[in-house]
Protein backbone atom coordinates (compact mmCIF):
# COMPACT_ATOMS: atom_id res chain seq x y z
CA UNK A 1 0.00 0.00 0.00
CA UNK A 2 1.36 3.41 -1.11
CA UNK A 3 2.25 6.18 2.37
CA UNK A 4 -0.02 8.70 -0.10
CA UNK A 5 -3.00 6.52 0.39
CA UNK A 6 -5.27 7.17 2.98
CA UNK A 7 -4.93 5.03 5.97
CA UNK A 8 -8.48 3.50 7.85
CA UNK A 9 -9.58 0.95 10.66
CA UNK A 10 -10.90 -0.92 7.66
CA UNK A 11 -8.06 -0.73 5.90
CA UNK A 12 -5.90 -1.72 8.43
CA UNK A 13 -8.36 -4.91 9.45
CA UNK A 14 -8.73 -5.96 5.86
CA UNK A 15 -4.82 -6.06 5.62
CA UNK A 16 -4.09 -7.29 9.60
CA UNK A 17 -6.78 -10.27 9.75
CA UNK A 18 -4.96 -12.78 7.07
CA UNK A 19 -1.64 -12.24 9.09
CA UNK A 20 -3.53 -13.06 12.25
CA UNK A 21 -5.14 -16.05 11.08
CA UNK A 22 -1.56 -16.78 9.52
CA UNK A 23 -0.52 -16.86 13.46
CA UNK A 24 -3.99 -18.18 14.64
CA UNK A 25 -3.35 -21.17 12.98
CA UNK A 26 0.09 -21.64 13.54
CA UNK A 27 -1.09 -21.16 17.14
CA UNK A 28 -4.07 -23.95 17.34
CA UNK A 29 -1.43 -26.77 15.75
CA UNK A 30 0.94 -26.55 19.06
CA UNK A 31 -2.16 -27.01 21.06
CA UNK A 32 -3.24 -29.90 18.45
CA UNK A 33 0.19 -31.88 17.96
CA UNK A 34 0.50 -31.60 22.13
CA UNK A 35 -2.87 -33.19 22.47
CA UNK A 36 -1.85 -35.88 20.43
CA UNK A 37 1.12 -36.82 21.97
CA UNK A 38 -0.62 -36.42 25.53
CA UNK A 39 -2.89 -39.50 24.47
CA UNK A 40 0.34 -41.88 23.38
CA UNK A 41 2.29 -43.77 25.77
CA UNK A 42 4.45 -42.27 28.34
CA UNK A 43 2.79 -38.37 27.89
CA UNK A 44 4.63 -36.91 31.00
CA UNK A 45 8.16 -37.61 29.35
CA UNK A 46 6.85 -37.42 25.63
CA UNK A 47 5.56 -34.23 26.16
CA UNK A 48 8.55 -33.27 27.75
CA UNK A 49 10.55 -34.46 25.13
CA UNK A 50 8.72 -32.71 22.42
CA UNK A 51 8.68 -29.72 24.90
CA UNK A 52 12.91 -29.50 24.89
CA UNK A 53 13.15 -30.57 21.02
CA UNK A 54 10.61 -27.77 19.78
CA UNK A 55 12.73 -25.23 21.89
CA UNK A 56 16.08 -26.20 20.64
CA UNK A 57 14.75 -26.30 17.07
CA UNK A 58 13.32 -22.89 17.35
CA UNK A 59 16.52 -21.27 18.93
CA UNK A 60 18.80 -22.55 16.18
CA UNK A 61 16.39 -21.31 13.33
CA UNK A 62 15.93 -18.23 15.17
CA UNK A 63 18.19 -16.57 12.64
CA UNK A 64 15.27 -16.65 10.04
CA UNK A 65 12.24 -15.73 11.71
CA UNK A 66 12.57 -12.04 10.80
CA UNK A 67 13.16 -12.68 7.38
CA UNK A 68 9.41 -11.91 6.21
CA UNK A 69 10.08 -8.90 8.42
CA UNK A 70 13.08 -8.09 6.68
CA UNK A 71 11.75 -8.61 3.39
CA UNK A 72 8.53 -6.13 3.65
CA UNK A 73 10.86 -3.52 5.02
CA UNK A 74 13.44 -3.98 2.63
CA UNK A 75 11.97 -5.22 -0.64
CA UNK A 76 11.14 -1.71 -2.29
CA UNK A 77 11.88 -2.01 -6.05
CA UNK A 78 12.85 -5.58 -8.54
CA UNK A 79 16.59 -4.57 -8.16
CA UNK A 80 16.74 -5.54 -4.38
CA UNK A 81 14.72 -8.82 -4.99
CA UNK A 82 17.66 -10.88 -6.19
CA UNK A 83 20.27 -10.09 -2.99
CA UNK A 84 17.30 -10.63 -1.00
CA UNK A 85 17.04 -13.96 -2.54
CA UNK A 86 20.02 -14.69 -2.35
CA UNK A 87 21.01 -13.84 1.68
CA UNK A 88 17.98 -15.66 2.64
CA UNK A 89 18.48 -18.74 0.99
CA UNK A 90 22.10 -18.83 2.26
CA UNK A 91 21.14 -17.97 5.71
CA UNK A 92 18.63 -20.98 5.47
CA UNK A 93 21.37 -22.76 4.81
CA UNK A 94 23.42 -22.00 7.04
CA UNK A 95 21.37 -22.74 10.04
CA UNK A 96 20.04 -26.08 8.90
CA UNK A 97 23.87 -27.02 9.19
CA UNK A 98 24.44 -25.44 12.78
CA UNK A 99 21.27 -27.78 13.85
CA UNK A 100 22.97 -30.96 12.04
CA UNK A 101 25.95 -30.58 13.96
CA UNK A 102 23.98 -30.15 17.45
CA UNK A 103 22.27 -33.77 16.66
CA UNK A 104 26.36 -35.49 16.56
CA UNK A 105 25.43 -37.64 19.53
CA UNK A 106 28.49 -36.40 21.44
CA UNK A 107 27.76 -32.83 20.90
CA UNK A 108 24.14 -33.59 22.01
CA UNK A 109 25.13 -35.59 24.71
CA UNK A 110 27.16 -32.33 26.17
CA UNK A 111 23.87 -30.51 25.55
CA UNK A 112 21.38 -32.44 27.79
CA UNK A 113 23.36 -33.79 30.38
CA UNK A 114 25.63 -31.32 31.28
CA UNK A 115 23.77 -28.12 30.55
CA UNK A 116 20.15 -28.77 29.96
CA UNK A 117 20.37 -31.48 32.78
CA UNK A 118 17.53 -33.48 31.15
CA UNK A 119 16.50 -37.09 32.83
CA UNK A 120 17.40 -40.03 30.52
CA UNK A 121 13.70 -40.74 30.00
CA UNK A 122 13.25 -36.88 28.14
CA UNK A 123 17.01 -37.15 26.45
CA UNK A 124 16.43 -40.06 24.25
CA UNK A 125 12.95 -39.33 22.62
CA UNK A 126 14.32 -35.08 22.63
CA UNK A 127 17.07 -36.20 20.17
CA UNK A 128 14.87 -38.47 18.09
CA UNK A 129 12.40 -35.81 17.68
CA UNK A 130 15.33 -33.48 16.79
CA UNK A 131 16.50 -34.97 14.14
CA UNK A 132 13.10 -35.60 12.41
CA UNK A 133 12.95 -31.64 12.69
CA UNK A 134 16.06 -30.87 10.74
CA UNK A 135 14.78 -30.05 7.91
CA UNK A 136 12.60 -27.06 9.79
CA UNK A 137 15.15 -24.60 9.87
CA UNK A 138 15.63 -24.24 5.39
CA UNK A 139 12.06 -24.73 5.01
CA UNK A 140 10.82 -22.11 7.66
CA UNK A 141 13.58 -19.67 6.43
CA UNK A 142 12.64 -19.81 2.21
CA UNK A 143 9.05 -20.29 3.42
CA UNK A 144 9.57 -16.72 5.01
CA UNK A 145 10.86 -15.54 2.27
CA UNK A 146 8.19 -16.02 -0.40
CA UNK A 147 5.67 -15.07 2.55
CA UNK A 148 7.36 -11.43 3.18
CA UNK A 149 7.62 -10.91 -1.10
CA UNK A 150 3.45 -11.56 -0.80
CA UNK A 151 3.00 -8.97 1.96
CA UNK A 152 4.74 -6.22 0.37
CA UNK A 153 2.75 -6.80 -2.79
CA UNK A 154 -0.39 -6.75 -0.12
CA UNK A 155 -1.78 -10.22 -0.80
CA UNK A 156 -1.67 -10.82 2.74
CA UNK A 157 -4.80 -13.47 1.91
CA UNK A 158 -3.06 -15.61 0.52
CA UNK A 159 -0.19 -15.68 3.28
CA UNK A 160 -2.91 -17.44 5.40
CA UNK A 161 -4.01 -19.63 2.61
CA UNK A 162 -0.40 -21.02 2.79
CA UNK A 163 -1.33 -21.40 6.65
CA UNK A 164 -3.97 -23.63 5.94
CA UNK A 165 -3.02 -25.90 3.93
CA UNK A 166 -0.21 -26.68 6.31
CA UNK A 167 -2.82 -27.37 9.31
CA UNK A 168 -4.39 -29.71 7.22
CA UNK A 169 -1.60 -31.46 6.88
CA UNK A 170 -0.53 -31.62 10.02
CA UNK A 171 -3.85 -32.85 11.21
CA UNK A 172 -3.73 -35.37 8.89
CA UNK A 173 -0.42 -36.63 9.86
CA UNK A 174 -0.56 -36.47 13.32
CA UNK A 175 -3.99 -38.69 13.03
CA UNK A 176 -2.23 -41.11 10.78
CA UNK A 177 1.23 -41.31 12.70
CA UNK A 178 -0.97 -41.58 15.94
CA UNK A 179 -3.43 -44.19 15.02
CA UNK A 180 -0.34 -46.69 13.27
CA UNK A 181 1.87 -45.97 16.81
CA UNK A 182 5.20 -45.97 14.52
CA UNK A 183 6.73 -43.47 16.44
CA UNK A 184 7.22 -42.66 20.39
CA UNK A 185 4.84 -39.55 20.80
CA UNK A 186 7.72 -37.03 20.55
CA UNK A 187 8.81 -38.52 17.36
CA UNK A 188 5.01 -38.32 16.50
CA UNK A 189 4.89 -34.64 17.13
CA UNK A 190 8.05 -33.59 15.60
CA UNK A 191 7.80 -35.55 11.95
CA UNK A 192 4.26 -34.00 12.18
CA UNK A 193 5.97 -30.32 12.24
CA UNK A 194 8.55 -31.17 9.69
CA UNK A 195 5.53 -32.49 7.00
CA UNK A 196 3.15 -29.59 7.86
CA UNK A 197 6.14 -26.44 6.84
CA UNK A 198 6.94 -28.57 4.31
CA UNK A 199 3.11 -28.68 2.64
CA UNK A 200 3.25 -24.71 3.66
CA UNK A 201 6.42 -23.87 1.47
CA UNK A 202 5.12 -25.68 -1.50
CA UNK A 203 1.65 -23.73 -1.51
CA UNK A 204 3.41 -20.52 -0.71
CA UNK A 205 5.77 -20.69 -3.42
CA UNK A 206 2.88 -21.98 -6.32
CA UNK A 207 1.33 -18.86 -5.23
CA UNK A 208 3.83 -16.18 -5.51
CA UNK A 209 5.12 -17.30 -8.30
CA UNK A 210 3.83 -14.92 -10.40
CA UNK A 211 5.35 -12.17 -8.50
CA UNK A 212 8.76 -13.86 -9.01
CA UNK A 213 8.16 -13.22 -12.81
CA UNK A 214 7.67 -9.64 -12.21
CA UNK A 215 11.23 -9.76 -10.80
CA UNK A 216 13.02 -10.99 -14.04
CA UNK A 217 15.28 -10.21 -15.31
CA UNK A 218 17.18 -9.01 -12.55
CA UNK A 219 18.11 -5.36 -12.72
CA UNK A 220 21.22 -4.01 -10.63
CA UNK A 221 20.43 -4.02 -7.32
CA UNK A 222 22.34 -0.60 -6.83
CA UNK A 223 20.29 0.80 -4.36
CA UNK A 224 20.48 -1.87 -2.15
CA UNK A 225 23.86 -3.75 -0.95
CA UNK A 226 24.62 -6.79 0.99
CA UNK A 227 26.12 -4.57 3.97
CA UNK A 228 22.94 -2.93 4.12
CA UNK A 229 20.94 -5.95 4.61
CA UNK A 230 23.33 -7.53 7.13
CA UNK A 231 23.09 -3.66 8.89
CA UNK A 232 19.57 -3.42 8.96
CA UNK A 233 19.37 -7.39 9.56
CA UNK A 234 21.61 -8.46 12.36
CA UNK A 235 20.12 -6.43 14.85
CA UNK A 236 16.98 -8.43 14.21
CA UNK A 237 18.61 -12.04 13.68
CA UNK A 238 20.04 -10.84 17.05
CA UNK A 239 16.73 -10.50 18.52
CA UNK A 240 15.24 -13.58 17.39
CA UNK A 241 18.17 -15.81 18.92
CA UNK A 242 18.22 -13.79 22.36
CA UNK A 243 14.20 -14.53 22.30
CA UNK A 244 13.98 -18.28 21.48
CA UNK A 245 17.63 -18.71 23.92
CA UNK A 246 14.45 -17.77 26.32
CA UNK A 247 12.80 -21.27 26.23
CA UNK A 248 15.84 -23.49 26.90
CA UNK A 249 17.12 -21.05 29.36
CA UNK A 250 13.90 -21.55 31.36
CA UNK A 251 14.14 -25.14 30.81
CA UNK A 252 17.71 -25.46 32.53
CA UNK A 253 16.19 -23.25 35.18
CA UNK A 254 13.28 -25.43 35.54
CA UNK A 255 15.04 -28.94 35.57
CA UNK A 256 16.97 -27.26 38.56
CA UNK A 257 13.30 -26.34 40.85
CA UNK A 258 10.83 -28.09 42.61
CA UNK A 259 8.83 -30.48 40.70
CA UNK A 260 10.85 -30.17 37.32
CA UNK A 261 9.48 -33.60 35.59
CA UNK A 262 5.57 -31.74 35.83
CA UNK A 263 7.09 -28.20 35.28
CA UNK A 264 8.73 -29.31 31.88
CA UNK A 265 5.64 -31.33 30.60
CA UNK A 266 3.24 -28.47 31.44
CA UNK A 267 5.23 -25.78 29.99
CA UNK A 268 4.84 -26.80 26.23
CA UNK A 269 0.80 -27.38 26.69
CA UNK A 270 0.62 -24.03 28.50
CA UNK A 271 2.87 -21.74 25.84
CA UNK A 272 1.40 -23.09 22.99
CA UNK A 273 -2.35 -21.92 24.59
CA UNK A 274 -0.89 -18.82 25.47
CA UNK A 275 0.40 -18.49 21.63
CA UNK A 276 -2.64 -18.65 20.44
CA UNK A 277 -3.66 -15.15 22.01
CA UNK A 278 -0.05 -13.47 21.75
CA UNK A 279 -0.17 -14.80 18.05
CA UNK A 280 -2.67 -12.25 17.17
CA UNK A 281 -0.56 -9.28 18.57
CA UNK A 282 2.63 -11.02 17.11
CA UNK A 283 1.58 -10.86 13.27
CA UNK A 284 0.52 -6.40 13.51
CA UNK A 285 4.50 -5.86 13.29
CA UNK A 286 4.47 -7.09 9.66
CA UNK A 287 1.49 -4.66 9.09
CA UNK A 288 3.37 -1.81 10.96
CA UNK A 289 6.16 -2.23 8.81
CA UNK A 290 3.84 -2.35 5.25
CA UNK A 291 1.71 0.59 6.57
CA UNK A 292 3.67 3.12 8.53
CA UNK A 293 4.78 6.33 6.52
CA UNK A 294 8.53 7.53 6.63
CA UNK A 295 6.31 10.66 8.26
CA UNK A 296 4.51 8.74 10.69
CA UNK A 297 1.36 10.29 9.94
CA UNK A 298 -0.59 7.22 9.98
CA UNK A 299 1.21 6.69 13.35
CA UNK A 300 -1.80 7.23 15.96
CA UNK A 301 -4.38 4.95 14.14
CA UNK A 302 -1.96 2.31 13.96
CA UNK A 303 -0.86 2.64 17.61
CA UNK A 304 -5.00 2.30 18.89
CA UNK A 305 -5.67 -0.58 16.01
CA UNK A 306 -3.01 -2.13 18.51
CA UNK A 307 -4.74 -0.93 21.91
CA UNK A 308 -7.54 -2.72 20.47
CA UNK A 309 -5.82 -5.89 19.63
CA UNK A 310 -4.05 -6.00 23.37
CA UNK A 311 -6.73 -5.42 25.13
CA UNK A 312 -8.75 -8.30 23.58
CA UNK A 313 -5.74 -10.89 23.71
CA UNK A 314 -5.50 -10.21 27.62
CA UNK A 315 -9.58 -10.57 27.82
CA UNK A 316 -8.95 -14.28 25.94
CA UNK A 317 -5.94 -15.56 28.39
CA UNK A 318 -8.16 -14.22 31.31
CA UNK A 319 -10.94 -16.12 30.30
CA UNK A 320 -9.38 -19.45 30.18
CA UNK A 321 -7.49 -18.79 33.56
CA UNK A 322 -10.20 -17.75 35.48
CA UNK A 323 -13.04 -19.80 34.44
CA UNK A 324 -13.95 -23.39 34.10
CA UNK A 325 -13.00 -23.04 30.37
CA UNK A 326 -9.30 -24.13 31.87
CA UNK A 327 -9.97 -27.05 33.33
CA UNK A 328 -12.23 -27.42 30.09
CA UNK A 329 -8.92 -27.02 27.82
CA UNK A 330 -6.31 -28.43 29.79
CA UNK A 331 -7.76 -31.38 31.24
CA UNK A 332 -10.56 -32.54 28.71
CA UNK A 333 -8.73 -31.12 25.53
CA UNK A 334 -5.60 -30.97 25.53
CA UNK A 335 -5.59 -34.59 27.90
CA UNK A 336 -3.78 -33.34 31.05
CA UNK A 337 -3.95 -35.55 34.08
CA UNK A 338 -5.83 -33.09 37.03
CA UNK A 339 -2.41 -32.70 38.79
CA UNK A 340 -1.07 -31.24 35.77
CA UNK A 341 -4.50 -29.02 35.08
CA UNK A 342 -3.73 -27.48 38.42
CA UNK A 343 -0.50 -26.05 37.43
CA UNK A 344 -1.46 -25.33 34.20
CA UNK A 345 -3.93 -23.31 35.31
CA UNK A 346 -2.02 -21.16 37.86
CA UNK A 347 1.02 -20.87 35.20
CA UNK A 348 -2.10 -19.05 32.68
CA UNK A 349 -3.35 -16.91 35.48
CA UNK A 350 0.26 -15.24 35.78
CA UNK A 351 1.10 -14.87 32.15
CA UNK A 352 -2.70 -13.07 31.62
CA UNK A 353 -1.44 -10.30 30.07
CA UNK A 354 1.51 -11.50 28.36
CA UNK A 355 -0.37 -11.50 25.17
CA UNK A 356 -1.59 -7.51 25.39
CA UNK A 357 2.44 -6.73 26.42
CA UNK A 358 3.15 -8.94 22.94
CA UNK A 359 0.84 -6.69 21.00
CA UNK A 360 2.39 -3.74 21.86
CA UNK A 361 6.18 -4.69 21.76
CA UNK A 362 5.02 -6.22 17.73
CA UNK A 363 3.74 -2.33 17.70
CA UNK A 364 7.09 -0.97 18.71
CA UNK A 365 9.25 -3.31 17.16
CA UNK A 366 7.60 -2.34 13.58
CA UNK A 367 7.89 1.29 14.37
CA UNK A 368 11.67 1.41 15.30
CA UNK A 369 12.15 -1.06 12.05
CA UNK A 370 10.00 1.62 9.65
CA UNK A 371 12.64 4.37 11.41
CA UNK A 372 15.62 1.93 10.56
CA UNK A 373 16.54 1.82 14.27
CA UNK A 374 16.82 -1.96 14.77
CA UNK A 375 19.66 -2.09 17.43
CA UNK A 376 17.22 -0.66 19.32
CA UNK A 377 15.24 -3.84 18.75
CA UNK A 378 17.83 -5.96 20.21
CA UNK A 379 18.86 -4.23 22.87
CA UNK A 380 15.26 -4.41 24.13
CA UNK A 381 15.15 -8.46 23.69
CA UNK A 382 19.16 -8.15 26.17
CA UNK A 383 17.20 -6.70 28.32
CA UNK A 384 14.19 -8.81 28.77
CA UNK A 385 15.97 -12.28 28.69
CA UNK A 386 18.45 -10.16 31.31
CA UNK A 387 15.84 -9.64 33.39
CA UNK A 388 13.90 -13.37 32.98
CA UNK A 389 17.22 -14.87 34.12
CA UNK A 390 17.13 -13.03 37.26
CA UNK A 391 13.70 -13.61 37.92
CA UNK A 392 14.10 -17.10 37.78
CA UNK A 393 17.06 -17.09 39.85
CA UNK A 394 15.48 -15.29 42.51
CA UNK A 395 12.02 -17.12 42.51
CA UNK A 396 14.17 -20.59 42.48
CA UNK A 397 16.97 -19.49 44.83
CA UNK A 398 15.37 -17.60 47.19
CA UNK A 399 11.80 -19.01 47.36
CA UNK A 400 12.10 -22.35 46.48
CA UNK A 401 9.23 -22.02 43.80
CA UNK A 402 7.68 -24.39 41.48
CA UNK A 403 9.31 -24.22 38.30
CA UNK A 404 6.63 -23.37 35.82
CA UNK A 405 5.14 -20.55 38.47
CA UNK A 406 8.61 -19.36 38.38
CA UNK A 407 8.74 -19.31 34.48
CA UNK A 408 5.59 -17.56 34.27
CA UNK A 409 6.22 -14.68 36.49
CA UNK A 410 9.93 -14.57 34.79
CA UNK A 411 8.35 -14.12 31.58
CA UNK A 412 5.96 -11.43 32.44
CA UNK A 413 8.91 -9.09 34.19
CA UNK A 414 11.12 -9.48 31.23
CA UNK A 415 8.40 -8.63 28.42
CA UNK A 416 7.40 -5.83 30.46
CA UNK A 417 10.77 -4.41 30.94
CA UNK A 418 11.36 -4.46 27.03
CA UNK A 419 7.81 -2.71 26.26
CA UNK A 420 9.36 -0.42 28.53
CA UNK A 421 12.48 0.46 26.71
CA UNK A 422 10.88 0.55 23.31
CA UNK A 423 8.68 3.41 24.59
CA UNK A 424 10.83 5.38 25.60
CA UNK A 425 13.39 4.96 22.11
CA UNK A 426 9.75 5.77 20.34
CA UNK A 427 9.62 8.91 22.59
CA UNK A 428 12.70 9.71 21.04
CA UNK A 429 11.56 9.69 17.41
CA UNK A 430 10.09 12.39 15.29
CA UNK A 431 6.41 11.06 15.84
CA UNK A 432 3.58 12.30 17.79
CA UNK A 433 3.74 10.65 21.33
CA UNK A 434 2.13 7.11 21.11
CA UNK A 435 -1.59 6.89 22.12
CA UNK A 436 -3.07 6.31 25.29
CA UNK A 437 -5.76 4.35 27.34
Amino acid sequence: MEATQPLTVRTVFRFWYPLALTWLMMAIEGPFVSAVIARMPEPKYQLAAYGVAFALALIVEAPVIMLMSGVVALLKNRGAFRRLWIFSRNLSLGVTFAMAVLLIPPVFDILAAEILALPEQVAEPTHIALLLLLPWPLVIGIRRFYQGVLIRHGQTRKVAYGTGFRLLAVGAAATLLSFTELLDGAATGALTLSIGVTVELLVIYWMTRPLLRTYRPYPPADSLSYREILRFYVPLALTSVITLATSPMLTFFMGRARLPIESLAVYPVVGALVFIFRSVGISFQEVVVALLDPAFQRYRLLARFAWGIALAAVAGVALVGWTPVGSLWYHTISGLSLELTRYAIVATQILCVIPGLTAWLAFERGVLMTAGTTVAVSKATVLEIAFIGVTMWIAIAAFDMIGIFAAAMALVVGRLAANLYLYGKIRRLQAPAPASW
